[in-house]
């Protein structure tokens, strides 16, 4: 069930670890605060991951099953806690309370945005210029954005008659629409449709360094944190779901590469 993904696994595993220190005290709304928690349990081969799930559908309120990456979330009170740790460890993987990353934002200063000229500059030092003279310009390529959400239809993002984002998958199960909005002051976010048109805007005074890119618009920011932050738990079914594409197959040639 892991055979191929085995890397993915390794990788993610390397990076949870290397990054929790960043993750904030956001309260998870899913979970009823003081009797129930939501915790992640990972695993880099197949058969302890499959004892893991046997074992803790017992203790679990809830389970969701993310085998390609061979991670587990799960709801369950706090008094199984400690069992859940001992399960997870005895099986050579790790667990951890589930927490919110937080959005690292950006902002254009108008000496480097401000006009066509320093973009075209930009993308003639990257080399951008020189792969679109040799025809790479990202045509046959489909890319996963796990970001606060893509206006689909913004002007930059028309290729066409369509939007170069071809499918929207919410791993939250939060969000209306294709965009995370603050619930306080009613603003959207703008992170993801930012970074899409990095990628692939058909503006003719800025274009995304790969505009002829399909974009994956997949939705890890949360109503519930303003769209500042992202579970981890959300993240991973993020990448779950990408590794199975829309069909939910693997390997059937329409998941993003």
């Amino acid at each position: 069930m892991l055979r191929g993904f085995a890397l993915t696994a390794l990788l993610l595993l390397s990076i949870l670890s290397l990054i929790s220190s960043v993750g904030v005290g956001v309260s998870h709304a899913d979970a009823l605060i003081g009797e129930y928690k939501v915790y992640i349990a990972m695993f880099n081969d197949a058969e302890s991951f499959n004892k893991f799930v046997e074992i803790s559908r017992s203790v679990a309120e809830e389970i969701k099953v993310l085998p390609l990456i061979g991670a587990v979330i799960l709801k369950s009170s706090k008094a199984y806690a400690s069992l859940v740790e001992v399960m997870a460890r005895k099986l050579s993987g790790i667990v951890f309370e589930d927490y919110a990353m937080p959005l690292i934002d950006f902002r254009f200063s108008s000496s480097v945005a401000g006009n066509a000229e320093n973009r075209t500059e930009t993308l003639r030092v990257t080399g951008v210029l020189d792969s679109w003279r040799m025809g790479l310009n990202g045509r046959g390529i489909r890319i996963a954005l796990l970001d606060t959400g893509i206006y689909s239809d913004h002007p930059w993002l028309r290729r066409g008659n369509r939007s170069v984002v071809v499918y929207t998958y919410d791993a939250t199960g939060k969000v209306y629409g294709d965009v995370c909005v603050d619930p306080i002051t009613g603003t959207p976010a703008i992170h993801g449709t930012a970074v899409a048109s990095i990628i692939a805007s058909q503006s003719p005074e800025y274009p995304g360094v790969a505009p002829e890119v399909d974009i994956y618009n997949v939705i890890v920011f949360r109503p519930e944190t303003r769209c500042r932050y992202a579970y981890v738990s959300d993240i991973l079914k993020g990448l779950e779901w990408s590794l199975r594409g829309p069909d939910g197959v693997p390997r059937s040639g329409d998941e993003p590469q």
